[in-house]
């Protein structure tokens, strides 16, 4: 059988006489491999890392320091059926800037999930509500419309772009850069930045938005219920849960070391609150 991605880093804490045997991370514990139920996940394009028990520094770029300015706490964790989930408060977001005004309370509360944005390793994209959604949608075409040469020459509101190598001299990177950084504001010292190398997801020659053969790009952003923020979030990113402090840092990272990864390159945000529950 294929692995299917499921190891076991769900929240919940193992119970010594629960018939389900030990999580990966709590196995590592009793083996005393590891001091603290910690670890990392740090996605690339093709490849990435994970790492047991603390941080990946050598993946780390622009000398971020984890310990001194880019930690953020979960702000709260929520019962359900299936266990609990790994959850942060967005407060705001914004593309290049432009901050798209909305009733953030609504949108970090999931009737049934609990309250927080889902950090959802599992899952490909970005998650929003349809009318969050058409806001951004907004905002972006605002963006591309702002000059000829954004998004591609292009202005298809969050839509699908193409990619001509011969435009940007077969340069992704170059047509990359005519995209706009959308800014996670989650209550740490630094906007989370995602830069269009995290978001924008190739499009296959069958319509579905994942890595193939057709050089189109799509923003890896859609419509749902709640609040879901999956692998596109993660991308570029060394992403720290603590299990026991309940704490959740990011460190932007090569993470599979190609070398064509944005460094953050951003002071930290001023008068910025940061509370751990």
């Amino acid at each position: 059988q294929k692995a299917d991605g499921i190891i076991g880093f769900g929240s919940e804490k193992h119970r010594k006489n629960s018939p389900n045997p030990p999580n990966i991370i709590e196995t590592e514990i009793y083996e005393k491999r590891i001091k603290e139920p910690v670890f990392s996940l740090c996605f690339a394009h093709n490849g990435g890392a994970l790492t047991l028990g603390g941080w990946n520094s050598s993946l780390h770029l622009n000398g971020d320091d984890p310990k001194r300015f880019n930690t953020i706490y979960t702000h709260s964790l929520w019962k359900y059926d299936w266990g609990s989930q790994y959850r942060i408060k967005v407060k705001s977001i914004d593309v290049d800037g432009d901050k798209i005004s909305y009733d953030y309370e609504a949108l970090n509360h999931g009737r049934k999930y609990g309250e927080g944005a889902f950090l959802d390793s599992g899952t490909t994209f970005i998650y929003v509500a349809a009318d969050f959604y058409a806001l951004l949608k907004q905002k972006f075409g605002n963006y591309c419309s702002g000059d000829r040469k954004r998004c591609g020459g292009m202005n298809n509101n969050l839509d699908c772009y193409a990619y001509d190598p011969a435009q940007y001299e077969n340069d992704l990177q170059a047509f990359m850069k005519t995209f706009p950084v959308i800014n996670f504001d989650v209550g740490a010292e630094r906007l989370y930045k995602l830069h269009p190398e995290d978001y924008m997801v190739r499009l296959d020659e069958s319509g579905d938005m994942r890595a193939a053969t057709n050089p189109d790009y799509c923003v890896g952003i859609n419509t749902l219920k709640n609040m879901s923020l999956g692998g596109v979030f993660w991308r570029n990113y060394d992403i720290q849960i603590n299990k026991e402090k309940m704490t959740v840092g990011f460190v932007r990272a090569d993470c599979g070391k190609s070398g064509k990864v944005t460094p953050h390159n951003q002071p930290p945000v001023e008068n910025t609150e940061t509370t751990e529950t």
